[in-house]
C-alpha cells in the first residue's frame, strides 16, 4: 500500500472545519505540533498563554452509553401498556427525564410517563450533575430478532427501545 504524507494534516483540516461556533486549539507549556504552527501569524488566530485554563463548557460532559440501558423493559410489558403509545409518540431530540424510583432509574418523557429504564447496576457517574437527557434513537425489532434465552419474559411481539443522550456535567 501507499502511504500517503499529506493524510494527517487533511484529517486535521477536517476536523477543524467541523467546529460549529468555535474552536479552541491546545497544547502542553513548551509542546510541538506540526500543524498548529503553521497557524501562526494568520489573522483570524489569537494565540494565548494560559496559566490555568478552565475546562471549556462542552468539553467537561459526560454522555452514557447505550449500555446502560435495560434494553428489554418495554418488550416485557403487556403489548396493551401505555409505555408503548407512549414510546409512539417520540422522536429523536424529544426531551427525557432520568429519574430515581427505589434502586431502579427510570426514563420519562416530558409528560413524566415512563418509557424505559436503566439497568439494574446503573448508577450516576461520581461527582458529576445531571444537566439534560433527550431522545437519541428508538430501536424497533421483533422479538425472533432476541436472544431466545429471553423469550420467555417478552410479552411483545414488537420490541421497542428508547436510547436516551444523557449528559451529565
Amino acid at each position: 500500500t501507499k502511504v500517503d504524507p499529506d493524510a494527517p494534516r487533511r484529517l486535521f483540516y477536517v476536523a477543524m472545519t467541523r467546529a460549529r461556533q468555535t474552536l479552541m486549539l491546545a497544547r502542553l507549556m513548551h509542546g510541538q505540533h506540526p500543524f498548529l504552527d503553521d497557524l501562526r501569524g494568520i489573522e483570524c488566530v489569537i494565540e494565548r498563554t494560559a496559566i490555568n485554563v478552565p475546562m471549556p463548557e462542552g468539553l467537561n460532559r459526560l454522555y452514557l452509553s447505550e449500555a446502560d440501558v435495560d434494553w428489554g423493559y418495554a418488550g416485557r410489558l403487556h403489548p396493551q401498556n401505555m409505555v408503548h403509545a407512549a414510546i409512539a409518540k417520540l422522536s429523536p431530540g424529544d426531551p427525557l427525564a432520568l429519574v430515581q424510583d427505589g434502586d431502579i432509574w427510570s426514563i420519562q418523557d416530558a409528560d413524566g410517563q415512563q418509557v424505559g429504564r436503566m439497568k439494574k447496576s446503573f448508577s450516576l457517574p461520581a461527582n458529576r450533575t445531571f444537566v439534560h437527557g433527550r431522545v437519541s434513537v428508538i430501536l424497533r425489532h421483533t422479538k425472533t430478532q432476541t436472544d431466545p434465552a429471553w423469550h420467555h419474559v417478552l410479552r411483545c411481539e414488537q420490541l421497542e427501545v428508547v436510547l436516551p443522550e444523557w449528559v451529565f456535567q
